[in-house]
């Protein structure tokens, strides 16, 4: 089989600990693309966070954001594909975290927007590299829907509150844990598998010539999806017995 197309996850999968690239994965980006191969950054990420890494890789694919919930061109970084939140889903999502006193913040494709500023809004824009916007109310001072609304705390209080959101919301809207401190909400159809599924409409790709690399359950729907679904050795144990 000739694969046209890899993607991979960016947290727990391409960055190290140390959230650096390594010089060997810019060059195997670099071969893959040299031989008309689509190579996508595929991150729960915004773009704006995500840009760095693929202009460290020198990629030039579209590129997936916000756990599917948009796809940028990777040269322009115009939108070319976005499935925000609807208003319905996104009071829920954001009533369900003050119900619980658990920080949430709202995520577009270039900022985070959060209404009390605290511990997790600092270290999260650390992790991204720019300062996120406090507001007076999430549910109406957002300049447009967001891609998705997360909640960040402990992993063990985390996990608890993906057990409840799960058991309140069903399947009316995409809820998964992306690294152990943080929950997100986006809309039932933003996903990276579904990403990956208009891609290969957008390029006349069949899932059986794609790739796709993750670590964490929110990878699994493009790891089904792809005709190739590869786990890393840290990946989480549901993560690494659904892998091929």
């Amino acid at each position: 089989m000739k694969y046209r197309l890899i993607a991979f996850d960016l947290d727990g999968t391409a960055l190290h600990s140390d959230r650096q690239m390594s010089e060997r994965l810019r060059d195997a980006c670099r071969r893959a693309e040299e031989k008309g191969v689509l190579t996508v950054v595929c991150s729960g990420r915004i773009y704006r966070s995500t840009l760095r890494y693929s202009q460290f890789l020198g990629v030039t694919s579209p590129v997936i954001n916000c756990q599917g919930g948009i796809i940028c061109d990777g040269k322009s970084g115009e939108v070319l594909y976005s499935r925000p939140l609807e208003e319905s889903m996104m009071r829920d999502a954001v009533s369900f975290f003050r119900e619980h006193d658990h920080f949430v913040q709202a995520t577009t494709n270039d900022d985070f927007y959060y209404e009390n500023e605290d511990a997790w809004s600092s270290y999260y824009g650390s992790l991204q590299g720019f300062d996120g916007i406090r507001v007076n109310d999430l549910t109406r001072d957002l300049p447009q829907l967001p891609a998705k609304v997360v909640g960040l705390a402990d992993p063990d209080v985390t996990q608890k509150r993906f057990e409840q959101a799960k058991a309140r919301f069903g399947d009316s809207m995409q809820i998964a844990i992306s690294v152990p401190w943080l929950l997100e909400f986006t809309h039932p159809l933003a996903n990276k598998g579904e990403a990956l599924r208009w891609l290969g409409e957008r390029y006349g790709i069949a899932p059986q010539e794609m790739i796709a690399v993750g670590d964490s359950l929110n990878d699994l729907p493009m790891l089904r999806f792809a005709g190739l679904g590869a786990a890393v050795k840290n990946a989480r144990d549901e993560v690494l017995r659904e892998a091929d």
